[in-house]
Order: C-alpha cells, then sequence, then structure tokens
C-alpha cells in the first residue's frame, strides 16, 4: 500500500532494480489515458471550429470539456481503478481540477493566439503540454483519485 511519501505512491512490486513496478504501469497507463482525452479534446476543437464554424474559443472551450469527460472515465476506471471509492466526491474534486485545467487551457491559447498571432491549433498544442506536464498528473493522483 501506499505511505504516500512518493509521487508515484509505493506499492508492491519492486523490479530488482528497485523501480516500482505497479505505480510505473500507473503512470503509463495515465499518460495514455491523456494522449486519448487530448485527442478527443482536439477532434471535438477542429469539428467545432471548422466543422462548424465555432469561435475558437468557445471551440477550444467544448473540446476541453469533452476531453475533461474521457479524461475522468478512463482515470477513474482504467488508470487509477477505484471503483470502489464515492463516484461523487471523485467527481467533485475532478471538477475542480478539470475546472482548473479548462480555464488555463482556454487562457493560455486566447493569449498566445492573440498576443503572438499564431493560429490556435498551435496555441493549444502548447498550451495543452504544459497544462499536462505540470497540473492535471499531479493533483488526479494527489487529489482527485485517492
Amino acid at each position: 500500500m501506499s505511505d504516500g511519501s512518493n509521487f508515484f505512491n509505493v506499492e508492491k512490486p519492486r523490479s530488482k532494480s528497485g523501480l516500482n513496478i505497479s505505480a510505473f504501469y500507473t503512470y503509463l497507463r495515465s499518460q495514455l489515458s491523456a494522449l486519448l482525452a487530448t485527442v478527443t479534446d482536439f477532434v471535438v476543437t477542429i469539428i467545432c471550429k471548422e466543422g462548424i464554424g465555432i469561435w475558437y474559443v468557445h471551440s477550444v472551450a467544448i473540446g476541453a470539456a469533452v476531453g475533461a469527460l474521457t479524461a475522468f472515465l478512463l482515470n477513474r476506471n482504467w488508470v487509477f481503478k477505484v471503483q470502489d471509492k464515492s463516484v461523487k466526491q471523485q467527481a467533485l474534486r475532478y471538477v475542480l481540477v478539470a475546472g482548473g485545467s479548462w480555464l488555463l487551457n482556454i487562457s493560455g491559447v486566447y493569449l498566445l493566439t492573440e498576443s503572438i498571432g499564431i493560429s490556435y491549433l498551435y496555441s493549444k498544442v502548447v498550451v495543452s503540454i504544459l497544462i499536462g506536464l505540470s497540473f492535471n498528473f499531479i493533483l488526479a493522483k494527489r487529489f482527485v483519485f485517492v
């Protein structure tokens, strides 16, 4: 079980080198989950903007919301495997984290697009990577799916 002292949550089994195998696979699953949620986010964003003609900021908001829902379902049921915990409590915590991520994504894309004058898609790639690496996994692991 966990003693809470390690970012990856100390669990058995360990390899000969001391690597926490279970935690490593959890991290890999989280990265695949993030990739799938990001692809969903981008597809929805592009459909909204290019296919339907919705303003890019609103398209980014819709895509991020659908991506967040995808990530929640994958994280709960596959990455962290915590179906035995209260879905209401997890959902409430996830809404707080996803809301922060959502606002950071929208603001970041708008600021980069408007201040530098690059395509919203390039802005979205940069912002998504930064937020994903610095915000989402840590809060999901330490706050939402505990």
